[in-house]
């Protein structure tokens, strides 16, 4: 068989000629990792899981990726599913349990390769939500979470009738996009550069909108993340842009007071928007060196 008649992206790209790995429902997921510079005989500090966020994909995190390698971590991530590379239908997903049972299933596989080797979680907006979710989930596999602009409440999002409402449209016309939520967002960075390559990356999705279906799942996430976080136990570290028009910062305020975690920090960064981590050169170095501090504070001292 040749490569071509197999499994493909969405762009048409052969999944033999990719990394990759296979979810529990049979969807071809693009995998990236990045290897720190070792010596003979050495093994990676941490391991760290990076989670993007709803639209984006993970190669978007390339340059922050490389800078964690460099402390000595082995850094790796994938495409969700309906992102990017990976199959599913863009930006949209069944139930966010798929996104976190991908999660676990690929922490799982690269803990095996390390064994004894703590694992972290960097996720950003939906990508920590999920994030969360897994914390709760499997509370044993994490050695700490870190969320960016988590999306523990959204601007606009809807409650009540409203929500009601649209589970009943979900159900009906899970892949047909909300009304009224196809006009330009604001901007989630203040960074032109950023906003340009993220506007010109081919492997986003940059459709206006948001569909009935992925929106309620999403609100079902949040709600399940909030329900349950007492039980969360996992030390973590919240971040938040005081500017984020896409998430308000009260939304990472309200979580860390109401967490079970013994070890939680939060900081707020006035002025930032939403995608902290790619804000402009000097705020996002930042951040990047708050993110890489707190993973190594929390390593076993060698």
């Amino acid at each position: 068989m040749s490569q071509s008649s197999g499994p493909q992206t969405p762009q048409g790209v052969p999944y033999a000629t990719l990394p990759h790995l296979v979810n529990a429902h049979g969807q071809h997921l693009f995998r990236k990792d990045w290897e720190p510079t070792l010596q003979p005989g050495q093994s990676p500090r941490a391991l760290v899981f990076l989670s993007h966020g709803f639209k984006q994909n993970c190669l978007q995190y390339d340059e922050f990726a490389k800078q964690m390698a460099t402390c000595g971590l082995k850094v790796f991530s994938h495409d969700h599913v309906g992102h990017g590379q990976s199959q599913g239908y863009r930006a949209d997903v069944t139930s966010f349990d798929v996104y976190v049972d991908d999660v676990i299933q690929h922490v799982c596989q690269v803990r095996r390769q390390h064994p004894g080797i703590p694992v972290f979680c960097v996720g950003h907006s939906m990508g920590a939500l999920v994030t969360i979710l897994v914390s709760l989930k499997r509370p044993d596999l994490l050695a700490g979470v870190v969320c960016t602009g988590a999306s523990l409440r959204a601007n606009g999002e809807p409650v009540g009738w409203q929500l009601l409402c649209l589970k009943v449209l979900a159900y009906f016309y899970p892949l047909r996009i909300i009304p009224g939520t196809t006009g330009r967002r604001n901007p989630a960075t203040r960074n032109p550069e950023k906003m340009d390559s993220d506007v010109k990356d081919p492997l986003n999705r940059h459709e206006f909108g948001n569909r009935f279906r992925v929106t309620v799942e999403g609100c079902s996430a949040i709600e399940r993340a909030v329900a349950g976080a007492a039980s969360f136990t996992s030390p973590v570290l919240l971040l938040h842009g005081g500017d984020d028009p896409m998430v308000p910062p009260a939304a990472s305020t309200h979580f860390y007071e109401i967490i079970g975690s013994e070890d939680k920090q939060i900081k707020m960064y006035p002025g930032l928007s939403h995608e902290i981590i790619h804000e402009l050169p000097e705020d996002a170095a930042v951040v990047r060196k708050d993110i890489i501090d707190w993973i190594i504070d929390r390593l076993p001292s060698s």
